[in-house]
This record gives structure tokens, sequence and C-alpha cells, in this order.
């Protein structure tokens, strides 16, 4: 049922900004944002027109990631009870 899901919601919601926060809330951008950005690239030969796939751009996505920074004015003020998130 998950999988049905997360398919479901990928489609419906592909241009609301959905996708990314929904990746980040299941734990699979690592798998799915580690993967180059594709594109394709139109080239017109002899009047014929030729399309090949090509890398637009490579993505990182670490573990560190999943989480946000605290402002280090929030990690001082908290008297050392607040710990930045690791990879910060």
């Amino acid at each position: 049922f998950r999988n049905a899901l997360k398919h479901e919601r990928q489609i419906e919601l592909a241009f609301e900004d959905h996708r990314y926060w929904d990746l980040l809330r299941w734990k699979d951008a690592e798998s799915v944002l580690n993967k180059p950005v594709r594109g394709v690239e139109v080239t017109k030969v002899s009047g014929v027109y030729q399309y090949s796939v090509v890398d637009v751009a490579d993505r990182k996505f670490s573990q560190a990631n999943y989480y946000l920074p605290f402002l280090r004015s929030e990690i001082q003020n908290s008297a050392g009870t607040l710990q930045q998130n690791p990879g910060y």
C-alpha cells in the first residue's frame, strides 16, 4: 500500500512542490536524489531533428541534508542544551 501511495502522490502532486518534502519525510531522498539530472538535447541535421538524452547536472544528497542547521544564536541562547545537527 505504501508504494502505491508514494506513486500516487508522485504523479498527482508532481508540479506542486510536494515531492521533495515527501522524499524527506519518507527518508527516500538519498536513493532518489543522488542521481544525475537528465535532459534532452535537440539537434537538427539536414532538416531532421535528433534527440539525445544528456546529463545536465550531478546531485549530491547526504544524510545531513535531512535536517536543517540551528542558528548559532539559538545554540548560544540555549546555554549548552541544544546541539547542532550532524554535518553542520
